[in-house]
């Protein structure tokens, strides 16, 4: 079992970094709209979008949440997508969850405690 999850955590990762040439420009997540249910996203430099639950991102999936750290995106693959994995012996899958890490939080570097 142990196997299986290490072999399909690196089709995953092969998965999205194959997946990132497919994408034109990366997808930046810049926070919800406060006081409002939607977030920002810039799909390409300049290019900003308000999106909400439910809307569909081409090329990434459905906006399935919004929060002040991430923005989670589901991609669901096609029956030709699942064959083509078949195919060559890959694991299949149907749903691929996407978690977009805001562009603006930086992660703070931890300090020993005093």
């Amino acid at each position: 079992m142990k196997t299986f999850r290490a072999v399909c955590g690196v089709l995953v990762a092969l998965w999205l970094c194959s997946g990132a040439a497919v994408h034109a420009q990366g997808l930046s997540y810049l926070g919800p709209n406060p006081g409002a249910p939607t977030g920002w996203i810039e799909i390409a430099p300049g290019q900003v979008t308000e999106v909400r639950v439910g809307d569909e991102i081409p090329g990434w999936g459905a906006v399935t949440q919004i929060v002040e750290t991430h923005l989670v995106v589901e991609r669901r693959l096609s029956q030709a997508e699942q064959d083509q994995l078949r195919a060559r012996g890959a694991a299949v899958y149907q749903v691929l969850e996407i978690q977009i890490p805001r562009t603006d939080l930086e992660a703070e570097p931890l300090s020993p405690r005093q």
